[in-house]
């Protein structure tokens, strides 16, 4: 086989949107970076006296749906945005999407609520906004 080259996805264009019950998708605006969602699982140790090889015996238990963090520009007016904190304070568990700039595009869909909300109004930078939230 020859090698063509990376098939690699490459931004801008990675956007996050979250839906608004009865309405359509809502996009946030000036979304920086998005690092997750990273999904775990819980596992217990089933060890014993008939374990064999000299290794512990594990069994897989709870799913973690993951984290999620956005790092944004701030825009007081924009939708998007202006909406996180009644998610957040409502602690309201919304279908999101990140969407990824590909031919057809395709995204990564997942539930959860907003567990933190932050500024950070730097002196020689744009101001910015971050969120994270729990996968559910």
């Amino acid at each position: 086989m020859v090698y063509a080259g990376s098939q690699a996805i490459v931004g801008p264009g990675f956007l996050i949107d979250y839906f608004d019950s009865g309405t359509d998708w809502v996009h946030v605006g000036e979304v920086k970076s998005i690092t997750g969602p990273t999904e775990t699982t819980d596992e217990t140790d089933v060890t014993n006296q008939d374990s064999t090889g000299a290794f512990k015996e594990f069994k897989a238990t709870l799913q973690d749906g993951g984290t999620v963090t956005a790092d944004m520009h701030l825009l007081p007016g924009d939708a998007g945005q202006a909406d996180l904190s009644d998610l957040k304070h409502a602690r309201t568990i919304v279908p999101w999407r990140v969407r990824i700039p590909s031919t057809p595009e395709s995204a990564i869909y997942f539930d959860g609520f907003i567990n933190n909300l932050g500024f950070t109004f730097p002196l020689d930078a744009a101001a910015m906004r971050s969120f994270g939230f729990l996968g559910s």
